[in-house]
């Protein structure tokens, strides 16, 4: 494992995944159910980037089983639009499908400490897991990326030492926010 994604669901984790493979990495995004594999963590040998979750819940052990991997946290620069569209995320987990609620339900108890919480528990989950991040990795091998900013393959690829690849960011699983939204047609 050469780069580990801490970011939270819904921070630009997706748009990170692809970034690394068309930089060139093996990239698992989001696996929930690896976390209670018995291999755990070597469930991530074939891969050499991961992203999303369990990544974001279990950044400690995965640093401890590749001490030499670089480290990005994706961020939102607006904490309101995180905490909406984790809203939405959480208010379609609550559908009567059980593995994909129950899948969902451990995913936020884990990120926040309940299955459904509120949006100002989110959004103490989302500021203590960035100080956790900033307060446990050496900031050396840490990179904060904004997907939705500026210059994402510019310190992407810097902080990797990749060429750049020539082509657009891939800003995936936009989420919008009601100010955001295509208004209907009059």
């Amino acid at each position: 494992m050469q780069v580990i994604g801490v970011g939270l669901p819904r921070t630009g984790t997706r748009s990170l995944a692809e970034a690394l493979t068309i930089l060139g990495y093996r990239t698992l995004h989001y696996a929930p159910d690896l976390r209670h594999d018995r291999r755990w963590p070597r469930v991530f040998d074939g891969y050499d980037a991961a992203t999303d979750y369990p990544c974001s819940g279990w950044w400690p052990q995965l640093l401890g089983a590749y001490p030499e991997a670089l480290v990005i946290l994706t961020v939102r620069r607006q904490l309101a639009t995180w905490v909406a569209s984790m809203g939405r995320h959480i208010g379609a987990c609550r559908v009567p499908c059980d593995r994909r609620r129950q899948e969902a339900e451990a995913v936020h108890t884990c990120l926040s400490g309940e299955p459904y919480p509120s949006a100002e528990r989110l959004a103490a989950a989302y500021t203590e897991h960035t100080a956790r991040v900033l307060a446990g990795i050496d900031a050396d091998r840490l990179l904060i990326l904004a997907v939705d900013g500026e210059g994402q393959w510019d310190v992407l690829c810097t902080f990797l030492d990749r060429p750049l690849p020539g082509i657009p960011f891939p800003w995936l699983n936009r989420g919008e926010t009601p100010e955001t939204a295509p208004q209907p047609a009059p």
